[in-house]
């Protein structure tokens, strides 16, 4: 909503931007999913060593395809966007957001698989309130702020995003080492 205000180019630049950063995001669904059903196979035999494990293998696997999709929407960013649209300030805007973009797939890949993975420890409650701590009280008034106080417009709005799930993933993925380190 908040990209429409800046005008129909800035809202098809950030709709271009955030499908193509939606394609990495089901990729770290599948993998949060994954670990949250190997966490919790190794759960139901309470051994917190092999959680350890399988926490420490799905964020190496997810930093190495957040890194691959980096490379992707470096490299090719002008070549993806021309895909969607064919106006040269669109495909300007939206290339650029795909520079934010690709520097969030490491905070977007953890932030998804620290949910996965403690739902595999059957722990639910307490990271619903720090997504929703990061993305309402952080993350949507930082981009707000960026975008209107600082005029950064639809560059704002993805700042905020980076900052959202900077912190999503730093608050999810310190909680699950400090849980299987407290039952260890």
């Amino acid at each position: 909503i908040l990209a429409g205000w800046y005008g129909p180019k800035q809202q098809a630049a950030h709709q271009i931007a955030i499908t193509v950063a939606s394609f990495s995001y089901v990729i770290f669904v599948g993998l949060s999913s994954a670990s949250s059903i190997k966490i919790g196979e190794s759960l139901g035999k309470n051994d917190y060593v092999e959680i350890k494990n399988h926490g420490k293998d799905a964020m190496k696997i997810s930093l190495v395809f957040a890194f691959i999709m980096f490379l992707l929407l470096i490299l090719f960013k002008n070549m993806i966007v021309s895909l969607f649209n064919t106006n040269e300030e669109v495909i300007q805007l939206s290339s650029t957001l795909l520079i934010f973009a690709a520097f969030f797939q490491f905070s977007d890949a953890l932030q998804a698989l620290g949910i996965g993975m403690l739902r595999g420890i059957q722990d639910v409650r307490i990271p619903t309130l720090y997504t929703t701590f990061a993305y309402w009280i952080i993350g949507i008034p930082s981009g707000f702020i960026l975008a209107e106080y600082l005029h950064l417009k639809v560059f704002g709005i993805w700042t905020g995003f980076i900052i959202c799930l900077s912190v999503s993933a730093f608050l999810l993925i310190w909680r699950f080492k400090r849980m299987v380190q407290n039952s260890l």
